[in-house]
């Protein structure tokens, strides 16, 4: 057997194996990390507020994330053992442990790139929640690892509560955009990418504003 096959086909399997480890660890951080995301961010509440909704992104994209993360590894590795079925003509004038060695350095930094955009994106789905409390609505937001901002709106500047679903893919996914929008300055707070807000919900929402204006 061929050196580069024998080191490079493995490579592939162990790479596949350890690649369904971290996705199972993914899974029970998201169990673990729900129950405990409310706990850990600081809201600074007064004394007599409380939280009355806990809002977060739609676990759909995380899932479609991961499952792109999944098929990229798996495309990767039919492509090192595809390169090495065909290593004769490919290597060339390189020696045959020398182009086993490259193969695996490239295939571990390819999947090291792409299990690291699996992580930041997780990140950033997990860091993106808005608190609705009986005074003030919390956001926050995150792009990126570089972009995160935090908006704190009172209740009683609220003139408009809204959900909004935008094409085909919203409906088709069950999500849409709460939106929140501001007396005086007509600033709207939109929150994107969310479970789609039951009637009732919404109900409720602007129960708490209509009373946070009458000063309840």
């Amino acid at each position: 057997m061929p050196i580069a096959r024998s080191i490079a086909s493995p490579l592939a399997m162990n790479s596949l194996n350890s690649l369904k480890k971290f996705f199972i660890g993914i899974l029970y951080h998201r169990l673990w990390y729900n129950g405990r995301m409310r706990q850990n961010v600081k809201l600074d509440l007064e004394a007599d507020e409380r939280v009355e909704f806990s809002i977060r992104r739609a676990d759909v994209f995380l899932v479609l994330t991961w499952v792109g993360v999944v098929l990229a590894c798996i495309v990767i590795a039919l492509v090192i053992v595809l390169i090495n079925a065909n290593q004769g003509k490919i290597a060339g004038a390189l020696p045959l442990n020398g182009f086993s060695w490259l193969m695996g350095f490239v295939g571990v930094l390819v999947y090291l790139i792409i299990i690291g955009v699996g992580m930041v994106a997780t990140k950033v789905h997990f860091s993106n929640r808005l608190f609705i409390t009986n005074k003030r609505v919390f956001e926050y937001e995150m792009k990126s690892l570089f972009s995160n901002s935090m908006n704190i709106i009172d209740l009683k500047s609220i003139e408009d509560v809204s959900v909004k679903q935008n094409g085909v893919i919203d409906h088709a996914l069950g999500v849409g955009t709460l939106r929140m929008s501001t007396v005086g300055d007509e600033t709207t707070y939109p929150f994107e990418k969310t479970k789609m807000i039951e009637p009732s919900e919404l109900k409720r929402i602007s129960a708490l504003v209509a009373k946070a204006k009458e000063g309840k």
